[in-house]
């Protein structure tokens, strides 16, 4: 990716929508205000002490609350998992993972959450395919991606390039017709 970048890290971290680790955080610069002053958050306006606020690298801090609020509709409503960003208007951080599952109270929210990151990971990978039974919540990992017969632990056999029951000697386009 860097060579993609031509080296430009800059660049490449603001596409990927992640702070540059290599800077200096914005977010060590507010932590020096007091703690004992009460501070409105920019979602609820209400007043918290400085310890009830939590931020990304971007450096947008709002009460835990809010942050919970946000985060469980974007996980349970809007089924956002990789693609959560930061709350504030017009910033495209990601949240990540260990602050999603720092802010996130109730264990239905992140059970959720924790599908959504595991199914995106098995769609995105070219060599996965969750198994089509009904009630069946494996995974299926080739060697390569062919439109060969995969069985699943549950017993399914299926087609691994389209999911449907092995169709040998058709090809799956002539048998989706």
């Amino acid at each position: 990716m860097e060579r993609y970048f031509d080296g430009n890290l800059d660049k490449l971290f603001s596409e990927c929508h992640v702070i540059n680790p290599s800077k200096k955080s914005r977010t060590r610069l507010m932590n020096t205000r007091s703690s004992a002053q009460d501070l409105p958050c920019q979602i609820c306006y209400l007043n918290y002490p400085n310890t009830y606020f939590t931020g990304l690298e971007c450096g947008h801090k709002f009460c835990m609350q809010c942050w919970g609020d946000y985060l469980t509709t974007k996980i349970i409503e809007e089924g956002m998992g990789q693609t959560i960003s930061c709350p504030a208007h017009s910033c495209d951080i990601l949240v990540d993972d260990n602050t999603v599952m720092r802010l996130i109270t109730e264990s239905k929210v992140k059970l959720k959450y924790q599908h959504l990151i595991t199914n995106s990971f098995v769609e995105c990978n070219r060599l996965l395919k969750w198994c089509p039974a009904p009630d069946c919540h494996h995974v299926v990992k080739v060697q390569y991606p062919d439109a060969k017969p995969v069985r699943c632990t549950c017993g399914r056999q299926f087609c691994f390039n389209c999911g449907e029951n092995w169709h040998d000697p058709v090809k799956c386009k002539v048998c989706h017709n």
